[in-house]
């Protein structure tokens, strides 16, 4: 069963923004080359986390570029690597969506001049909390051209969970193109982490 591209929940909470400060300015627009779009954010010096269906898994690399904004990029690179648990194809599955995720290695070290999230693992006493902030590149908005952001999002760890990674459901707003888009937050290091990235609807 394929589950639903994603949808808006009430009101449209997401808003375009101009800030390239840090966490803001890691936001990454995702291209493949089979021309499918998604979002992503640098979690390290060459690292970019994503959904893992917005690769194309194939020799062909994605282009990446850094807090598009219309016509400009901060930056541009390529992946030369991609890693995932599992290599997901078209929509996620229900016995995918937890393992929708994947990690780029690109041929630049973008995050030495942006900066990059950390990662952290989801824990279930988080449940309800809205901790949560979301950043990508939604489809349905300036041609998926300009990055909207989210705050104050909950999630709850998915009581159905199938495979083998962790799934979580929120009402963040999301639209194709906002795959791969992370949930992160901030700790009182000052640094975010992302624990979860968008995926689909179901």
């Amino acid at each position: 069963i394929d589950l639903s591209p994603m949808t808006i929940w009430g009101q449209d909470d997401r808003r375009t923004y101009f800030d390239y400060t840090y966490p803001w300015g890691c936001v990454c627009r995702i291209t493949n080359a089979a021309g499918g779009v998604g979002s992503g954010v640098l979690i390290g010096p060459r690292h970019i986390l994503t959904a893992s269906h917005v690769v194309e898994w194939s020799d062909r690399p994605e282009l990446i570029e850094v807090h598009r904004a219309g016509t400009t990029s901060r930056a541009v690179a390529w992946d030369t690597h991609a890693y995932a648990f599992t290599r997901v194809s078209g929509n996620p599955t229900f016995s995918t969506v937890d393992e929708d995720y994947a990690v780029l290695v690109i041929n630049e070290r973008l995050g030495d001049s942006f900066g990059w999230l950390g990662t952290k693992t989801y824990d279930s006493a988080w449940d309800g909390e809205d901790l949560w902030a979301t950043m990508g590149y939604p489809g349905d908005l300036f041609n998926g051209l300009q990055p909207t952001f989210q705050l104050r999002m909950s999630m709850d760890e998915d009581e159905w969970d199938y495979g083998s990674g962790r799934a979580m459901t929120t009402a963040a707003d999301m639209k194709p193109g906002q795959s791969g888009s992370p949930m992160f937050g901030t700790w009182a290091d000052g640094f975010a982490y992302a624990v979860a990235v968008m995926s689909s609807e179901g």
